[in-house]
């Protein structure tokens, strides 16, 4: 995911596009998950001390977070 995002952030600096536009409720739906993503993270961060798989899972969390906000980027 990391990957896919850094290629969509890329290519969303790069001013590509899609040639059509999407409805602005998307991008509120979507910013909304990116806030879930990240609130998920900090709230498995918070926890991961003693448990690595928290650890983890708070850094998916941050990836999935990231990916899709360059998602938004993209599609903007």
């Amino acid at each position: 995911m990391l990957i896919y995002g850094f290629v969509l952030w890329g290519l969303a600096l790069l001013g590509i596009g899609l040639p059509f536009d999407l409805p602005r409720w998307l991008f509120v739906v979507l910013e909304i998950l990116v806030i879930w993503f990240v609130w998920k993270g900090i709230k498995a961060a918070r926890r991961a001390p003693g448990n690595h798989l928290r650890l983890f899972s708070a850094q998916e969390n941050w990836v999935n977070a990231f990916a899709l906000q360059a998602l938004i980027l993209f599609l903007w």
